[in-house]
């Protein structure tokens, strides 16, 4: 014959039976938060990551069409910022039957003829500027990325190269997460000028 452990008459638990109980239940606790944590911060990484890669596609999508249509003569690389390149040249105006024009596309979509498009790394934001005849910066400065990275491993943040017919930009941009760890995106692309 087996014995209970409860008596008949008397209602409740043992101390045994809730302390049993209760570490069970916190194991649990225990085990639940982890994989919530770990789902959190999974998440965490997929959507900055996604939002890093939107960033740099929409940002450098103009600048890669401007430098495809640039005059080869007009481009300078400016390399003597350590942690990144600056890059000036000029597009064509819109074709109107007689010659070609060299010159700048403001924000407003108007040629400027003579002037020039600047893109380069200012307080750590990749940024595009209209320089007019003189030089001088003419207007306000556009934002490209945000969170270009400095030089490292002898690579910059921002580098810019050309041979030839062939221009060659590399971007590295980063987040941190909340957790701390810091998240890098590198993007380099080679591009073929339409106007030799």
């Amino acid at each position: 014959m087996m014995h209970s452990a409860h008596r008949p008459g008397t209602n409740g638990f043992t101390l045994v039976e809730v302390v049993v109980a209760t570490t069970v239940a916190m194991v649990l606790m225990v085990v639940l938060g982890n994989i919530l944590l770990s789902s959190t911060r999974s998440v965490d990484y997929v959507v900055t990551d996604s939002i890093l890669d939107q960033e740099l596609k929409r940002g450098l999508n103009r600048m890669f069409g401007e430098i495809q249509s640039a005059s080869p003569s007009t481009i300078s690389i400016i390399g003597t910022d350590p942690d990144h390149d600056a890059v000036v040249f000029q597009v064509p105006a819109p074709w109107d039957g007689s010659s070609v024009r060299w010159g700048a596309v403001d924000d407003m979509n108007v040629f400027h003829e003579g002037w020039r498009v600047r893109y380069q790394v200012t307080k750590g934001d990749l940024m595009r500027c209209l320089l007019g005849t003189t030089g001088l910066t003419a207007g306000a400065e556009t934002l490209v990325l945000r969170r270009i990275d400095s030089a490292r491993d002898g690579r910059k943040g921002f580098a810019v190269s050309r041979v030839d017919d062939l221009v060659t930009i590399s971007v590295r941009s980063g987040r941190e997460f909340r957790d701390g760890v810091r998240h890098e995106k590198e993007f380099t692309s080679s591009i073929g000028l339409l106007n030799p």
